[in-house]
């Protein structure tokens, strides 16, 4: 046990042995001291915010560090869920002042709830309709580290946040066991790579190899992949070659509790994207030359709206699939759809809104 694991303990037995008397007073103390600090994660392309996420702030003043013991002392005294339902309060209430309809809020919840298969999803989607804010404007992270988020109650817990709408990112993946359940039975839609693989990857091959392959397997799946902990231009510069789709970390902006301070779109994303575009060859203009740019389907339209959309376009097989953001999703086959319009009354069902069945159901995650 080193001296700062020693010290975290003689903190966290003095809270126990009664510091905080009561929950009331270990609440009411926790939301005085803590604000939540944001850090955007950006589109390699472009320095697009397309989200934020909220990282806590002030959990020293309480006597306890690092930031896990907070949550520790809340689990043995069995507080875990009250101190997690005031946290997610107070970030969905600082989220909502950002003056933004689009970016989404990113946010970790701790693994032990989600094991226990507590009602996370539902508590998270009444806190974003009470504040007006769209629930696919959420996503919802869980650290890799913490391995207790994997077993069914987890995975129950996960298709209630995609059935309400909200999405799933897979913390400091790299830094703990991997996920192959998770990825297999629930895939994520962000994988977020631990700082350690992105931290110097322009100077060691060997990262760049590893980052490669992990990149090709999760784009398969359709999985949006975040660089976490992005420091230097070099680093930015390789990480997009790669393929990574989504950047965060001090180069673009340092986690901050001035609200006002974030940005839409961060120009030193935009400054390095137009010097590469300076130096780029002319092959690309002759690949886009050659692209087909296929109408895309909003996710949430009417399943008629997509049987007339094949019907109008005969010639194409498939639709790329989006939501309101602009965000793709998938696409969908005109052969995904064909044991419903040759079934008796299976257009009708389809059309049918109690019936259930929407396009989102049968969007087909695909490289993006």
């Amino acid at each position: 046990m080193t001296k700062d694991t020693e010290a975290t303990v003689v903190r966290l037995d003095d809270a126990r042995s009664g510091a905080f008397a009561s929950l009331e007073t270990f609440l009411a103390t926790v939301d005085a001291a803590t604000v939540y600090a944001f850090q955007p994660i950006v589109h390699f392309d472009t320095g697009i915010a397309h989200g934020y996420e909220a990282l806590l702030r002030g959990v020293d003043r309480l006597g306890l560090n690092p930031i896990g013991a907070l949550f520790d002392l809340a689990y043995h005294r069995g507080w875990l869920g009250p101190l997690e339902r005031l946290l997610q309060t107070k970030a969905i209430e600082a989220f909502a002042e950002i003056p933004s309809d689009t970016v989404r809020l990113f946010l970790n919840v701790d693994a032990r709830r989600v094991a226990a298969a507590e009602a996370v999803a539902e508590e998270i989607a009444e806190r974003l309709d009470a504040r007006g804010i769209a629930r696919d404007r959420f996503c919802l992270e869980i650290p890799e580290t913490q391995d207790l988020a994997t077993g069914d109650g987890a995975l129950g817990v996960f298709r209630r946040l995609k059935e309400a709408g909200g999405h799933l990112a897979l913390d400091d993946f790299g830094q703990g066991y991997s996920r192959l359940r998770l990825l297999h039975e629930h895939q994520p839609d962000y994988v977020k790579i631990d700082r350690y693989f992105i931290s110097g990857v322009s100077a060691e091959p060997k990262k760049r190899l590893f980052l490669s392959r992990i990149l090709d397997v999760m784009h398969v799946f359709g999985i949006r992949m975040v660089a976490e902990g992005v420091e230097t231009e070099a680093e930015f510069r390789t990480c997009k070659d790669l393929g990574f789709d989504l950047a965060q970390g001090f180069l673009i902006q340092h986690p901050t509790t001035d609200r006002s301070a974030l940005r839409t779109v961060y120009p030193v994303v935009e400054r390095i994207v137009q010097s590469e575009r300076r130096n780029r060859s002319g092959d690309v203009g002759l690949v886009r030359e050659q692209i087909d740019r296929l109408p895309p389907l909003f996710a949430d339209i009417d399943m008629v709206e997509v049987f007339e959309s094949f019907r109008r376009h005969g010639e194409l097989t498939l639709f790329p699939v989006i939501d309101r953001d602009g965000v793709p999703l998938g696409v969908i086959r005109d052969v995904d759809l064909k044991t419903y319009v040759y079934s008796p009354f299976g257009r009708d069902l389809m059309a049918n809104k109690t019936y259930g069945k929407q396009l989102r159901d049968l969007v087909r995650p695909c490289p993006v």
